[in-house]
């Protein structure tokens, strides 16, 4: 929880940092229970139902706060839907915390319709990595799940917490949608196909199988996700985004280059040309070698 205080607060506000985990709490039950009122409202409401009373800007840090950790979602407040950080929803002060969530849901649709009506099997952790040379990494929020920064794709990790949220009718009724959560489980599960992969050891990486992970290994296998695109309203656009990133051309390399057999014909002519290009250097040396042998021993030889 101090990590996120930090965070919320951006180490500016001695007084926000002093925060017990009581007075969370009440935050916490003035959110769900005001969840229709505006953003001004509710930090008057935090403000005066704290003591100390907290000043307008710790009280909205106060609410960034409790929202990360209640709904793993990241707001800003702002007078201008334009005027927030990456990967932040806009809290606008008019605008009721409901009205931000609902955000989450309510993305625009795809600006044409997909060519490609199901993901395709390399379309997963593994794959994304070898082939498509994505670094895959996890994420804490909502808000960062299946974003692309700098060549890492962001994937959700807390299904049980979402599955939290789900099943809390104050949480479920006020804020998310059990559709959306569900949408969005499947949309972390997509990628890990079942019987494509032994995910453990990516999972795992250099250290060991944490008890998440297990969750997560028992989630994709009795629950496959479904690969066709049209099952994901609200994730929709991200996803086809973060397969025309895999299907760019990106930084290449060698590994890469081995790996990416997603189409065989183009993998047979990189590899024929590079091959050619590598015989062709390697005689080009040898003939030049052999001449100048030739050479040198011309010029020894008497007369």
């Amino acid at each position: 929880m101090d990590h996120e205080r930090r965070h919320a607060a951006n180490d500016q506000d001695p007084c926000f940092h002093h925060l017990k985990f009581e007075e969370i709490l009440t935050v916490r039950n003035i959110i769900i229970n005001h969840y229709d009122q505006s953003g001004t409202e509710l930090c008057n409401l935090v403000s005066r139902s704290l003591e100390p009373q907290l000043d307008p800007r710790a009280a909205r840090n106060a609410i960034k706060l409790v929202i990360r950790l209640l709904l793993l979602t990241k707001v800003e407040f702002s007078d201008n839907i334009f005027r927030v950080p990456q990967r932040h929803l806009p809290f606008l002060n008019d605008q009721s915390i409901k009205a931000t969530i609902e955000r989450l849901e309510n993305t625009p649709p795809l600006l044409q319709e997909a060519v490609l009506h199901q993901f395709p099997r390399w379309f997963n952790v593994i794959d994304l990595e070898k082939m498509a040379g994505l670094k895959v990494e996890w994420a804490d929020y909502i808000t960062d799940h299946l974003t692309i920064v700098d060549g890492t794709l962001y994937v959700l990790r807390n299904v049980e917490a979402l599955k939290y949220i789900q099943g809390s009718p104050a949480l479920a009724q006020g804020f998310l949608t059990s559709e959306f959560i569900s949408e969005t489980i499947k949309s972390i599960l997509l990628f890990f196909p079942v019987n494509h992969h032994d995910y453990r050891a990516w999972l795992r990486g250099n250290g060991k199988l944490e008890d998440w992970h297990q969750t997560l290994v028992r989630d994709y296998s009795e629950q496959p996700s479904s690969r066709e695109v049209a099952d994901y309203p609200a994730w929709g656009r991200r996803l086809t985004h973060v397969l025309e990133a895999s299907n760019s051309e990106g930084a290449w390399s060698f590994r890469r280059l081995w790996h990416d057999t997603r189409n065989e014909s183009l993998w047979w002519t990189r590899w024929s040309l590079i091959t050619a290009v590598f015989l062709a250097l390697v005689f080009g040396l040898i003939q030049s070698i052999t001449g100048i042998i030739q050479v040198v021993y011309a010029s020894r030889s008497p007369g």
